[in-house]
């Protein structure tokens, strides 16, 4: 980024730099695929509504705190030493909040917060230094709410288990209501490595669901069956007409849309669409791999209740936050897509009293009947 000499924000040429994602973007994310483990992990070993309750509040959390980091490499090239040593020092930030996340509400509740405060400090120290004079403008009105929310979860680990979760609720409400209370649009964005940089976390987000098949294929410690064979190619079906559903209808979409804005409307779109909404859209992903896991591991039972909801709901969860992208950036979302939510959510009767590879395999049908609607009027516009 460079500074803009309007005074709110300016209006930036619509079009797109040549920027691209650095290797050393792409190290620090992979820290984010242990973290997402975790927190599949701590929820498919307590699916009950209070581990949700935890896994979304952690979630959140820490998908700020990423999101946060690429709005940052989108204005501080990393080719320097000074970049170079904050995102590492960031990256062992991190990984002490990703080690935490099993017993984040319990007895590692000090060592996630000193994590995940130590992560936004830095963040801050480099966006005030090397970011430009507008962007030192912007970190400085939303640094005192990444930081209040760190002190927040920091505070709750010394409070009562009943008072203890409504500070992570009051942390996460600060943080995500920070950016409507600062100047977003004294931010400039590089549409091209923003909008890669979130396509990215997504395809880590998928990774998770294809390890959830491994892990829920040897989980019982027994050799692999048939039947758990072909819920893993059923589960690999699924995932790849949800990936396609992304990059094919939504992924280039989204970044044509930040290249036809300017100033402070791109900004505020780079928010709404990447900060805001990738967050559940993720979240989706990372939520359904507790119901993929579970269902590998049994393919042939049905799925308890929570794990169930995930499994569909996130499915159906994925497919709106799909749709308010698209309607964010003023776009038709058509039929395919309200019919695949209300399809998801009608397979949820099924994963709770069927076999649960029956579920995943209607769940699959219908993200591949979507795929096929879109990619028909994709090519009706041609």
């Amino acid at each position: 980024m460079t500074d803009d000499p309007s005074p709110a924000g300016g209006a930036e040429p619509a079009v797109a730099d040549e920027r691209r994602a650095s290797t050393l973007e792409l190290f620090f994310d992979l820290v984010f695929v242990f973290a997402f483990t975790q927190v599949t992990g701590m929820l498919a070993e307590n699916p009950t509504l209070t581990g949700l309750s935890h896994a979304v509040l952690l979630l959140a959390i820490m998908w700020w705190a990423w999101g946060a980091y690429a709005w940052l490499t989108n204005a501080v090239s990393t080719e320097f030493l000074l970049p170079r040593l904050v995102l590492l020092a960031s990256m062992a930030g991190f990984t002490v909040v990703a080690l935490s996340v099993p017993e984040a509400f319990e007895s590692a509740a000090v060592p996630f917060a000193v994590g995940i405060l130590l992560v936004f400090l830095l963040h801050a120290v480099l966006y005030a230094s090397a970011g430009g004079r507008l962007d030192r403008a912007g970190i400085l009105r939303l640094a005192p709410t990444n930081v209040i929310a760190s002190l927040l979860v920091l505070g709750a680990a010394f409070v009562p288990a009943q008072v203890r979760i409504w500070l992570w609720v009051v942390a996460v409400a600060v943080l995500y209501v920070g950016p409507f209370l600062s100047d977003i649009g004294r931010f400039r964005v590089h549409p091209t490595h923003f909008a890669e940089r979130h396509s990215l976390i997504v395809i880590i987000a998928f990774g998770e669901t294809i390890v959830a098949i491994g892990v829920g294929a040897t989980a019982d410690g027994t050799s692999v069956s048939g039947l758990e064979l072909v819920a893993g190619l059923v589960t690999i079906a699924l995932v790849s007409a949800m990936w396609w559903r992304y990059f094919d209808a939504e992924a280039a979409r989204a970044e044509h849309a930040l290249m036809a804005r300017t100033g402070v409307a791109r900004s505020r779109l780079a928010r709404d669409v990447f900060s805001y909404l990738h967050m559940p859209l993720v979240g989706s992903i990372v939520l359904m791999a507790v119901g993929i896991k579970k269902t590998i591991g049994h393919p042939g039972d049905h799925l308890k209740t929570l794990p169930a909801i995930l499994l569909c709901g996130g499915a159906a969860l994925f497919l709106l936050m799909l749709a308010a992208m698209r309607l964010r950036r003023d776009e038709a979302i058509g039929w395919s897509t309200p019919v695949g939510i209300a399809g998801c959510l009608a397979v949820t009767p099924l994963a709770m009293f069927g076999p649960a590879i029956a579920a995943v395999g209607a769940l699959a049908v219908i993200f591949a009947v979507i795929v096929i609607a879109d990619m028909r009027a994709k090519y009706r516009r041609l």
